[in-house]
């Protein structure tokens, strides 16, 4: 990010750092988070956590194994309790 900003003529952000490369095997899992992020339930204290269904219901359209899905909701479940704290504190 800094380097396009640099390349045109801006100035690096600051306090804002290029993010890890993710792993290959863990991008689906980004990419279910980023999609199932739109099957919160309303909630009128902030954001509420994916719904364990809707998580579910992604393993079972693409076809996972059980053993798989259980996965999915442990890796899901602790990317949306990072995400929902942080949206927290805004």
């Amino acid at each position: 990010m800094d380097r396009l900003r640099i390349k045109q003529g801006l100035p690096p952000l600051e306090g804002v750092r290029t993010p890890p490369a993710l792993q290959e095997h863990l991008k689906p899992v980004l990419l279910a988070f980023n999609a199932l992020g739109s099957c919160r339930p309303s909630a009128f204290s902030g954001l509420a956590p994916i719904p364990w269904t809707a998580i579910n219901a992604w393993c079972e359209r693409y076809g996972y194994t059980h053993e798989e899905q259980e996965r999915y909701v442990i890796l899901i479940n602790a990317l949306d309790a990072v995400y929902i704290k942080h949206y927290a504190k805004d």
